[in-house]
C-alpha cells in the first residue's frame, strides 16, 4: 500500500507543497522555520501596492513649541541688539546728524570769541575748546585770572565733562589758558550754532 505524502497549501501564494518543505515552490515564501514550525503568511501591501505603513507615535507638542519659541527669541534678541547698536542715538548708523556751524562763546552774557563747529551723530560725544587770556601785571606783579563755570545755552546738548572753573597766573606778561568741554548731543537731528556762556 502506497501512502500518499501530506500536501499543504502555501499560506502566502495558495500553492500546494508537500510537509517538510522548506520555501514554497512557487513564491519562495519560507513556509518552516528551522524548528519545524510553520510561518505565517506575510502581510499583504496596501490598497495602492505598497508595503502598508504604521504612523509614528505623535512627539510631544511641547517639544516643537519650545524649540520654535527658543528660535523666536534668539532672533528678536539680535535683531534687537544690532538696532540699539547700530541706530539708537549714537550708533553708528544712526540716521540723524548734529550739524554744529559755529560755537559762540560769551563770558558773564558778553561776546568773548567763536569757535569752529562739528558734525557727528545724533547722540554721540563732541569737544569744543577756547583759550582765554590773562593780562599780565606788568609793574604791579603776576595777576590771576578766573575761567568761570560752563553753561550751555542752546537746548538740547548736556555737559558731560569740562576742565572749568579754574583758576591761572597771567604773571607779568599775561598768559593763555584753555576752557574744554565734552558735550552731549541731542538724540535727534540739529542745525544751527552752539551757544556756551562762562561765568
Amino acid at each position: 500500500m502506497v501512502v500518499a505524502p501530506e500536501v499543504t497549501a502555501c499560506p502566502s501564494c495558495g500553492t500546494p507543497y508537500r510537509k517538510g518543505t522548506l520555501f514554497c515552490p512557487q513564491c519562495g515564501h519560507a513556509v518552516r522555520s528551522g524548528d519545524g514550525t510553520e510561518n505565517p503568511a506575510p502581510e499583504k501591501p496596501g490598497a495602492n501596492g505598497k508595503p502598508r505603513s504604521y504612523p509614528l507615535p505623535p512627539r510631544s507638542g511641547w517639544r516643537r513649541k519650545g524649540l520654535a519659541l527658543g528660535i523666536a527669541l534668539i532672533v528678536l534678541a539680535v535683531g534687537a541688539s544690532v538696532y540699539f547698536y547700530e541706530y539708537t542715538p549714537g550708533g553708528p548708523l544712526n540716521p540723524y546728524q548734529t550739524r554744529v556751524a559755529e560755537v559762540i562763546w560769551t563770558q558773564d552774557g558778553a561776546p568773548l570769541t567763536t569757535s569752529p563747529g562739528f558734525t557727528v551723530h545724533a547722540g554721540k560725544l563732541a569737544t569744543v575748546s577756547v583759550q582765554l587770556f590773562c593780562a599780565g601785571g606788568g609793574f604791579f606783579g603776576p595777576t590771576t585770572c578766573d575761567s568761570g563755570s560752563v553753561y550751555l545755552l542752546t537746548p538740547g546738548f548736556g555737559l558731560r565733562g569740562t576742565n572749568a572753573p579754574f583758576t591761572w597766573s597771567g604773571g607779568s606778561g599775561g598768559a593763555t589758558a584753555t576752557v574744554t568741554v565734552v558735550l552731549v548731543t541731542p538724540p535727534s537731528s540739529f542745525s544751527g550754532d552752539l551757544a556756551i556762556d562762562l561765568h
